[in-house]
């Protein structure tokens, strides 16, 4: 498959489910909804992980980069921060 394709596709997957992630969360108890949170910051640690530990030049590294980043964007949406004081200790939190 081309990487064009390749990264539109897997693109379209991580909006897609993290739109259902949300969807659920709008409408779910709090406890569920807590549960969804951890699993997209879960998502987003493997996606980090896979970022940084891949090739440069391979197409899947591309796509966890990418991948993590829209992630980013779902966890700031739905009220995360990133950091903390020890920035080498950094983790994504509900925002105060």
């Amino acid at each position: 498959m081309p990487e064009m394709m390749m990264k539109t596709f897997f693109s379209a997957l991580v909006v897609a489910v993290v739109g259902h992630l949300i969807a659920d969360a709008i409408v779910a108890t709090p406890a569920y909804a807590e549960s969804l949170d951890k699993n997209v910051v879960a998502m987003h640690a493997k996606l980090d992980e896979q970022c940084r530990g891949g090739s440069r030049d391979d197409p899947a590294t591309q796509l966890s980069c990418d991948a993590r980043l829209n992630f980013e964007q779902t966890l700031a949406q739905i009220g995360y921060c990133y950091g903390s004081g020890d920035r080498a200790h950094a983790t994504w939190h509900k925002c105060q």
